[in-house]
């Protein structure tokens, strides 16, 4: 930071002699600080929102998927049961 409270930011790239400073005043500096958080957070917001998102859609496809099996297994008992059932008569008739 210089005396009349600008800040001095020098970009210098390998080889090349560097003329241009770009020059930035402190409220430009918070700006870019406001700016750079800002961005993160909202970054974070978004890849948080899409995590659970994509863990709802997965635990409703679990739910879907137990459920298609748990109507499957009630089918199979029954099927089961009928035929214990029949054979039970069979043996006792």
């Amino acid at each position: 930071m210089n005396g009349n409270g600008q800040v001095t930011l020098a970009l210098r790239r390998a080889g090349v002699e560097n003329r241009r400073v770009l020059t930035l005043t402190e409220p430009q500096v918070w700006t870019l600080i406001g700016v750079f958080g800002a961005s993160i957070f909202g970054i974070q917001g978004i890849a948080i929102s899409s995590f659970r998102r994509e863990m709802q859609s997965v635990r409703n496809e679990l739910k879907s998927e137990m459920s298609s099996m748990r109507n499957e297994l009630l089918t199979r008992m029954e099927q089961i049961d009928r035929d214990v059932q029949f054979l039970m008569r069979k043996e006792f008739d």
